[in-house]
């Protein structure tokens, strides 16, 4: 009656496994970004919140795009995303060009998420029944694999030579721009970010 235990079953009897397995709820995609919804509704800060839940649901779509892309019908629940689904993930992205930094974004985001449906996890929620909740987490096992971050070697500018007055008179007539670049001197403003 439930297609994702009939289809793991079959891979079970296919690759020789026993057909016995413990008895656990899935966790469809559908409930987990009910929890992941819930989660940010809950936080104090609504505004960092309701940010944070757009990051998160980007970085879903993208791995949905992959899913449907590489496992069409074949991951159901969250219990199908192993090691294996979360590195080819990352070759997906890789293979697509993304930097760095952006793989290493949607593994974090992926990886929290996982946290607050993981059982045992100190942000685990309270509102899953244990046998819906993942054993581990995917997005953590694979961080060894995760791309090198590049070396940004931090623009200095000299003050006492008259390279901020060159640098605003490049912006001449451009006053915001030249108001985020003091705003990001003065902030110490990072360029990965």
């Amino acid at each position: 009656t439930n297609r994702y235990e009939a289809e793991q079953a079959a891979r079970d009897i296919v690759r020789g496994r026993p057909a016995e397995r413990p008895q656990q709820t899935v966790l469809t995609f559908e409930r987990f970004l009910d929890v992941q919804r819930k989660h940010f509704s809950l936080t104090a800060n609504q505004q960092k919140a309701a940010k944070t839940l757009r990051k998160f649901l980007t970085v879903w779509a993208n791995f949905n795009r992959f899913l449907t892309a590489i496992y069409p019908g074949r991951t159901l629940a969250v219990q199908d995303i192993d090691d294996q689904v979360a590195l080819d993930y990352l070759g997906w992205l890789k293979a697509k060009g993304a930097a760095a930094y952006g793989i290493k974004s949607k593994v974090a985001t992926l990886g929290a998420a996982w946290n607050r449906v993981r059982q045992g996890h100190v942000y685990s929620k309270k509102t899953l029944s244990e046998s819906e909740k993942v054993r581990v987490n995917p997005w953590e096992s694979i961080k060894s694999e995760l791309p090198q971050l590049p070396k940004i070697d931090p623009v200095q500018v000299d003050l006492a030579n008259g390279d901020l007055k060159r640098l605003l008179d490049a912006f001449d007539g451009r006053p915001v721009a030249q108001l985020f670049l003091k705003a990001s001197m003065w902030a110490a403003g990072r360029l990965e970010e």
